[in-house]
């Protein structure tokens, strides 16, 4: 295939990765109506706070990654082992931040609860963002569609479902992690090809590194977090 046809196939494929956020769009639309002005307003505010705390789990890292294994393909596995070790250090040091700030926060059981099974979805997610951030940079752009419509295709299939069963907010919280939970276990499979044996050495200073060149990356999405979810917090 031409430079020209890759170019135009890789667009159209990454296309349809975006494409897939109709999907979380609509089962909002059926929450709303489903769960009413209460619940639908706890799993926003459950939904919203949680991405307060993206910065700690992915300072930057993603976006650089991808810019850093694209330049440099062998590089790939080594960047890809520290980024898991750095989301193995901060998952638990932000579910203790979650749990800290929203006792304090709120006194509601239901709230805490959402909060929590959110925060679950949220850490999944994030470490799949690092089998993302490899296949971008391979320009395996095909493999990442697949994950993304298993990932947002399923939640508006079982999310719509749970609603209509009536099973409310905390069954729409644990579709986010159930299908969140099986989309990683699906991506991992599909990209164990790409990524193989064997892994290099982990090293404190390259991981150090790593998240100075992240951080002003990440600062910018802080920002952006910011805007978009102060209100609804």
């Amino acid at each position: 295939m031409s430079e020209k046809g890759s170019l135009l196939k890789n667009i159209f494929t990454y296309g349809i990765s975006s494409a897939t956020l109709v999907f979380l769009f609509l089962l909002a639309v059926i929450a709303a109506r489903i769960l009413g002005p209460e619940d639908f307003g706890i799993f926003s505010f459950a939904l919203a706070f949680v991405f307060f705390f993206d910065f700690i789990l992915d300072p930057g890292l993603y976006h650089l990654m991808i810019r850093e294994v694209a330049r440099d393909k062998a590089e790939l596995k080594r960047y890809m082992l520290h980024a898991f070790v750095w989301k193995s250090i901060a998952i638990p040091a932000v579910f203790l931040l979650v749990v800290l700030f929203i006792n304090l926060m709120h006194e509601s059981t239901r709230i805490h609860y959402a909060v929590y099974l959110m925060a679950i979805s949220s850490f999944i997610k994030s470490i799949k963002d690092v089998y993302r951030s490899a296949l971008v940079a391979h320009e395996n752009f095909k493999i990442e569609a697949v994950s993304s419509v298993i990932e947002k295709g399923g939640l508006l299939i079982i999310g719509g479902l749970v609603l209509f069963m009536g099973f409310g907010l905390y069954g729409l919280c644990w579709s986010f992690v159930i299908v969140r939970a099986v989309d990683l276990m699906i991506i991992h499979i599909l990209s164990w090809q790409l990524l193989g044996k064997p892994w290099p050495k982990f090293h404190l200073e390259f991981l150090k590194d790593m998240l100075k060149a992240g951080i002003p990356i990440g600062a910018y999405y802080v920002t952006l977090n910011l805007y978009n979810y102060i209100d609804t917090v």
